[in-house]
């Protein structure tokens, strides 16, 4: 038996929700837009950060997901991790408080949006390769420069993953990635493990 990935489309989780518009567009026009390969470009939706971002990250959920195996016996695993995700799409790329950065020229105002910094953050965790990010979250003012914060990062693992290394090593590129693009002073980075993801295959090694 060949069980189907979960599925990353908002409708088959939530028939009866009505997420709020992302950068003017609907959840759903942009799932649609993410299952046509994102062929035509659409200017509208890559131009609009917060749209962009939602798009990325429904990318990001399918190839999740393809990677993934779903036993009758545990058709729980993975599932809570992936509603969650979709459940706070809507919230979690919006622009949200923006960061200041320092810069050489007194006319100008930099910053960068906390739905961009957590972009950051979950494209630094996946890249790892062991773990998926989930929720990211910030103790602390992002606002006043020199603020010390507190950043908080779920994450599922893949099964088979060493979870005090993997935790150490999301800790790090989550480190490295605020340090790379703000000016942030961040006195810790709590890492939770929320869920276990299998891969497609390893359930018959089992």
């Amino acid at each position: 038996m060949n069980p189907q990935p979960p599925s990353h489309d908002p409708r088959d989780r939530h028939p009866d929700a009505l997420p709020e518009p992302i950068g003017g567009f609907a959840l759903e026009e942009l799932s649609e837009y993410v299952d046509g390969g994102r062929d035509p470009r659409r200017p509208d939706i890559e131009q609009n950060a917060e749209a962009r971002h939602a798009v990325d990250q429904l990318e990001r959920l399918r190839a999740i997901s393809e990677a993934l195996l779903t036993a009758e016996s545990e058709p729980e695993i993975g599932e809570s991790w992936f509603q969650g995700v979709l459940t706070r799409l809507s919230r979690e790329v919006r622009a949200g408080r923006e960061v200041p950065i320092s810069s050489p020229s007194e006319s100008a105002r930099l910053t960068v949006s906390e739905g961009a910094l957590r972009a950051l953050i979950r494209n630094a965790g996946d890249a790892l390769g062991g773990a998926a990010i989930g929720r990211t979250r910030f103790d602390g003012d992002l606002t006043v420069p020199g603020a010390p914060i507190v950043v908080h990062v779920d994450i599922a693992a893949y099964a088979g993953t060493r979870l005090p290394d993997l935790a150490d090593r999301v800790r790090s590129a989550v480190q490295a990635a605020i340090r790379m693009h703000t000016e942030l002073e961040v006195a810790a980075i709590d890492i939770t493990i929320t869920d276990v993801l299998v891969r497609r295959g390893e359930g018959d090694r089992r």
